[in-house]
């Protein structure tokens, strides 16, 4: 994966292997479908329908899992020239809104279906992220159902409102920014900020969001 050095961390789906190929699809040089758990029971399902966006979000999961599995290697969300698909690339290739997708990706990071990783291949640990559970579409429960901002300080949000000023921000850090900070302060701080091009996930998508407002 040398072409893929150039990036500090990407987005890839938690367990492609094991929860998302079998025997037929790992044959195939082209994934043209994607084999998918059913159940709706399971704490992850459940937790992301929870929420006035959830079917949106569950929408965007599914076209996430169809992207990754026609990236090379798949269930990596890596574009042809190895730099990693954000919100606005996604939006590019599935026709659907950016907004939709920052919403998303925070929550899908959050339930651990989702999973940012390095160049070396090694995941990043998200705050409140479970693992998955066998045949479910879900995590083990382990405490993340509490609100995002729990033990969240003044100093850590005025620090990641003045990264996603600075453009400075990690992916992993726009994912935590959404979660301590509200809509108002985020576009408090981005207000008449000059916008320019970005392969972070957040602050292009923030924009797109702020036009569409």
């Amino acid at each position: 994966m040398a072409t893929n050095e150039r990036f500090a961390a990407a987005l890839r789906v938690k367990g492609w292997e094991k929860r998302y190929e079998n025997n037929r699809t790992r044959g195939l040089k082209r994934m043209e479908w994607v084999p998918v758990p059913n159940r709706m029971d399971g704490d992850g399902f459940t937790e992301l329908m929870d929420h006035p966006n959830g079917i949106t979000h569950f929408g965007c999961w599914n076209l996430c899992l169809q992207v990754a599995s026609r990236c090379q290697p798949r269930g990596v969300l890596i574009r042809t020239d190895g730099r990693p698909h954000d919100a606005v690339s996604l939006a590019r290739i599935t026709r659907v809104p950016a907004s939709a997708f920052v919403e998303a990706i925070p929550r899908l990071l959050t339930i651990g279906w989702l999973e940012t990783f390095t160049h070396d291949g090694a995941a990043i640990p998200h705050e409140g992220a479970g693992s998955l559970r066998e045949g479910d579409y879900g995590r083990e429960g382990n405490g993340s159902e509490q609100n995002g901002t729990a033990g969240v300080t003044d100093d850590e949000k005025n620090r990641l409102l003045q990264g996603c000023h600075d453009n400075t921000l990690t992916s992993q850090e726009w994912a935590r920014l959404y979660e301590v900070c509200s809509d108002q302060e985020i576009e408090g701080r981005l207000g008449g900020v000059d916008f320019g091009p970005s392969e972070c996930i957040g602050r292009t998508a923030t924009a797109e969001i702020l036009r569409q407002r």
